[in-house]
């Protein structure tokens, strides 16, 4: 075998090492109720009116919808950046389609400043909350997935659906969006 080759294997097998590791974080599955957690209010009070909360933080069950779209985000995750045009677009549509009242959108920005929490908001012109999570305890709560990571959640904190990674399809995401209305 040569050297080449066994560098290959030995790259391989790290490769799947570290995804398993991935895959074996304990990130919240369809049916499963998330523990009760604080998140940060958002300091715009147009966020704050959008969502329907007020205080210090508020919970999930706190939120005034139906149901929620939790996407969890990283400030230098290219991904999230590429999607976040796609999620300013779906948060439109629900809009245009009346279902604003019944469907909240938000995101959490973990690890972030609230200057790069503007900055994003502003470059993306995002109409919905972006959240900062400066200590990673929501991050925690959902079992420290890589972003960006998404979930249609209950209040109650019940979740529906989850997605690790980009969302490929939006018109999908839109229909799966309305079969929990």
């Amino acid at each position: 075998m040569s050297i080449r080759t066994l560098l290959s294997c030995f790259l391989a097998f790290s490769l799947l090492l570290l995804a398993g590791g991935a895959g074996a974080m304990n990130l919240p599955d369809p049916g499963t109720r998330l523990p009760p957690f604080a998140i940060p209010m958002p300091p715009l009070q147009s966020d704050q009116a959008y969502l329907g909360v007020g205080g210090d933080s508020f919970g999930l069950g706190d939120v005034k919808a139906e149901l929620i779209m939790l996407e969890f985000s990283g400030v230098y995750c290219p991904i999230c950046h590429k999607q976040a045009p796609n999620v300013r677009s779906l948060f439109k549509r629900i809009d245009r389609a009346k279902l604003g009242s019944r469907v909240k959108i938000f995101s959490v920005a973990g690890g972030a400043t609230q200057m790069e929490v503007d900055s994003v908001r502003e470059q993306y012109d995002a109409p919905y909350p972006i959240i900062r999570d400066p200590d990673y305890a929501v991050h925690k709560v959902l079992g420290e997935p890589k972003t960006p990571y998404t979930m249609l959640l209950k209040p109650d904190g019940t979740v529906l659906w989850t997605h690790l990674g980009s969302i490929q399809d939006f018109d999908e995401f839109y229909k799966i969006i309305q079969s929990f209305l």
